[in-house]
């Protein structure tokens, strides 16, 4: 089967975009795939162009998509612009917006970048002071989130896209998730020439040579970066006490903890530390031009698998541009353009065409070896939280 000629246009414009924006915005442009093997599409609807184009074909939207669409359309024309929060970097958004305004040229992006939990510390600080806030918000952090539901600051809406996404990307909370973000070990190649490609290998480069590994292991702060903490949290509670073992053996090495991902990789990249474990793959993958020395690998015991969640906003003063985008993202051509940004997509549509994807995270690891991040409500307890931060603070040597 083949893909529908609007999506290979719009998907040959995103690559054209990213070249001839280049000055505004530095991008490394990934290659177009080939088309010629078959791609799953909706194989029950036809894309196929009409001799008159309907109201939703003009803006290249999916023939599946409801007529009344075109009222969310007509209601953004008015509303001009679209902000998000989002704990995402540039690199990951270039392509992502370009192509959005392909379809929706009168809308302006704007997209602030914050950390996790910033993201609704600067929502709350909005609503304190009365403020034009976020349409939409991205974000990983489980313990915001669970917050941000109990305040009911969520408007739920459902997807032109929820019957074709998988189960996995959908809460109960009227959230979607974004991308599916592996957390790697990566390392740098000049300093670790075989690397560990899981936590208990790690663990025994160290007990093999722990004074060589003291201070070379950067990781995130799990007291101050909701990720670090999310990841530390879910990949604990799948492995319980081997889990802890692991991290116990690791703190041998006295590890360096840091704010960010991107930290963490541009001090691996430049060889100021020797590994770095559990980052996020879209803190990596954006800088594995600019640091060839940079190495990346998979856990085979037990994946932690990152899925940023989007959410519309109770306050949002562009309801409509929010829809708009929130579908764009769920959909094979935004999935696509998120994977240029070096993210990891989720829809089974595209698996054949992207360099990074979910499905081929399950097919090499197994089922049973990935962990996925979830809504827990035990991270709703300020009890449990701290008493989780004291054990894990011990085990690392923190």
């Amino acid at each position: 089967m083949k893909i529908p000629a609007w999506i290979i246009l719009s998907l040959v414009a995103t690559s054209l975009l990213l070249n001839s924006c280049a000055s505004e915005i530095s991008v490394t442009a990934t290659p177009m795939p080939s088309f010629e093997a078959p791609v799953p599409i909706k194989t029950q609807l036809s894309n196929a162009p009409t001799e008159i184009p309907s109201a939703l074909e003009q803006y290249m939207i999916p023939v599946y998509y409801a007529e009344s669409y075109l009222s969310i359309v007509d209601g953004s024309k008015s509303e001009k612009t679209l902000t998000i929060y989002a704990n995402l970097n540039e690199y990951n958004w270039n392509s992502l917006v370009r192509t959005f305004n392909t379809h929706y040229p009168w809308l302006r992006v704007t997209v602030l970048e914050m950390g996790p939990a910033e993201v609704f510390a600067q929502y709350d600080n909005d609503l304190a002071e009365d403020k034009p806030t976020a349409d939409l918000i991205i974000t990983s952090d489980p313990v915001g989130w669970l917050q941000f539901f109990e305040n009911r600051y969520v408007t739920r809406y459902t997807s032109q896209e929820d019957l074709y996404i998988p189960d996995l990307s959908k809460s109960v909370y009227g959230t979607y998730a974004v991308s599916s973000e592996p957390m790697l070990i990566i390392y740098n190649k000049k300093l670790v020439p075989e690397p560990p490609n899981s936590m208990a290998a790690l663990a025994e480069f160290i007990k093999n040579d722990t004074e060589g590994y003291k201070g070379q292991i950067v990781t995130y702060d799990a007291e101050i970066n909701a990720t670090g903490f999310a990841i530390n949290w879910f990949w604990t509670d799948k492995n319980s006490t081997s889990g802890w073992d692991l991290l116990n053996a690791i703190g041998e090495a006295q590890p360096v903890f840091l704010a960010s991902g991107r930290e963490i990789t541009q001090t691996v990249g430049r060889g100021g530390a020797k590994i770095g474990y559990f980052v996020c793959s879209g803190d990596v993958m954006p800088y594995l031009n600019t640091y060839p020395d940079l190495g990346w690998t998979y856990l085979v015991d037990g994946q932690p698998v990152l899925l940023n969640s989007m959410a519309i906003t109770e306050r949002a003063a562009s309801p409509n541009a929010a829809r708009l985008m929130m579908d764009f993202i769920l959909s094979q051509e935004g999935q696509y353009a998120l994977g240029l940004g070096g993210l990891t997509p989720f829809q089974s549509d595209i698996v054949g065409i992207t360099d990074y994807h979910l499905d081929k995270i399950f097919t090499e690891l197994g089922d049973d070896n990935v962990v996925l991040f979830a809504y827990d409500p035990r991270l709703n307890n300020q009890a449990i939280m701290n008493d989780f931060l004291e054990k894990w603070k011990a085990a690392v040597h923190k």
